[in-house]
């Protein structure tokens, strides 16, 4: 745990879980940033109407608003990685 008597750097940097881990959530949230814009192109191939397609298309950020404040509280109560470890077996 990262503390002001030792730098940033000297923490838990070279645990190689918590280094996986980190990798791990990099991809993660890379790919789903890739893949999110393309959410209403696939949609208006399928026909769906405009409304549908700002449905499909918001679902992530409004999931997003509702979910990263309760997912914040639960890491500060737990450790995170352990939370990170369920979450990446559970997902």
């Amino acid at each position: 745990m990262w503390s002001m008597r030792r730098g940033f750097w000297e923490g838990d940097i070279h645990d190689p879980l918590q280094l996986a881990i980190n990798i791990a959530t990099t991809f993660f949230f890379t790919f789903v940033h890739v893949v999110v814009p393309l959410i209403p192109k696939y949609a208006l191939v399928m026909g769906l109407q405009p409304f549908v397609i700002g449905l499909a298309a918001s679902s992530v950020s409004i999931t997003a608003i509702a979910l990263r404040p309760f997912g914040g509280v639960m890491s500060d109560r737990w450790s995170r990685v352990k939370l990170m470890v369920i979450e990446l077996f559970r997902g």
